[in-house]
């Protein structure tokens, strides 16, 4: 499918199933896509936080957002070179620019998100940085829009 970590896999199922009947029907795939597309940013970083929140606890850990950017860069690497985007990464494997793309990415994330530096990220701190660094949050938002590359997979 192309999600690496089957917790993201669920996360982005249970995001889809909106009325929890454990299926994705065609209503719940335009409506969510749709949504990811044209949406507000409230509306698009409500629904990276329910895919990022993987144990629902209301905070972010860094390892829930690099578990969950490496999932999607992997979705993005089935129809993307990283090495033609990339310099640095040409000649080196896809698995690999994943998992650096990740891990700079949530690292870049948690410097500018975690305002109380408690190690965590609050949905409002994770609000509060899609306003403020708008252009890295497209960039993240612009991985989970590929969701439907893989959404007949789920």
């Amino acid at each position: 499918m192309g999600v690496e970590d089957p917790a993201v896999a669920v996360a982005v199922f249970d995001a889809f199933d909106k009325n929890h009947d454990g299926t994705i029907d065609f209503h719940e795939f335009a409506v969510t896509m749709a949504m990811m597309c044209h949406g507000s940013t409230h509306d698009k970083v409500r629904f990276m936080w329910t895919l990022v929140d993987q144990n629902a606890d209301g905070f972010i850990s860094k390892e829930e957002l690099r578990k969950t950017l490496r999932s999607l860069y992997s979705i993005q690497g089935k129809y993307t070179n990283f090495g033609d985007i990339f310099p640095l990464f040409h000649g080196c494997s896809q698995d690999c620019a994943q998992r650096v793309l990740a891990n700079s990415m949530a690292e870049n994330i948690f410097s500018k998100a975690d305002a109380n530096h408690d190690g965590l990220v609050s949905f409002e701190e994770f609000h509060a940085w899609a306003l403020q660094d708008s252009s890295t949050f497209q960039d993240v938002a612009s991985l989970f829009s590929n969701l439907n590359k893989i959404a007949p997979e789920l």
